[in-house]
């Protein structure tokens, strides 16, 4: 295996909504949070039509429930706006990302910071089609694309790299 393992990336608003998007998926616990979220807005939605026709109100009084449901049901869709929101306030926004993966570390960098990452700190690697998710933390994560590496072997070397130095990695496909 050819060490260091380099990849770049330029890091935009659509990758960072992608990652965000991808974390949510590939976690359990959001996952049933975001279905529980729809279901209520959908349930929402059944009891203000079957309120509207059983009691032949008039359409102003299904008004409120239309609404409020929809707060529920599109709550994915404002997410994705305040993701957005965030990036356009990160001070690493639009920068081109570099990493060099080591035997013992992961390396980043921008043209603000550097981050290393030894391997025994990062917790878990989530791999899904389009690219990894390393936690370092439980509730943080670092993008890294599969486009990003120079070819599908720069992929296939960091995989194998970190399938053999974190405990736990995901496959999700």
């Amino acid at each position: 295996m050819n060490l260091p393992i380099h990849a770049s990336y330029q890091w935009s608003q659509d990758e960072f909504v992608r990652a965000q998007v991808l974390s949510v998926r590939s976690s359990p616990a959001a996952r049933n949070f975001f279905r529980t979220i729809l279901m209520i807005g959908l349930l929402i939605w059944v009891i203000g039509i079957c309120i509207f026709f059983a009691t032949e109100s008039s359409w102003y009084e299904l008004f409120f429930p239309v609404i409020f449901g929809g707060v529920f049901v599109f709550f994915p869709w404002f997410v994705q706006q305040w993701a957005r929101k965030l990036y356009a306030n990160k001070a690493d926004r639009d920068m081109t990302v570099n990493w060099e993966v080591y035997d013992d570390r992961v390396v980043s960098k921008t043209g603000r910071a550097s981050n290393s990452t030894s391997w025994t700190r990062i917790q878990r690697i989530i791999q899904v089609r389009e690219g990894f998710l390393l936690y370092p933390k439980e509730e943080a994560f670092q993008w890294l694309p599969i486009q990003a590496f120079h070819g599908a072997e720069g992929a296939a070397q960091f995989a194998e790299l970190a399938q053999s130095k974190v405990k736990e990695f995901i496959l999700v496909v």
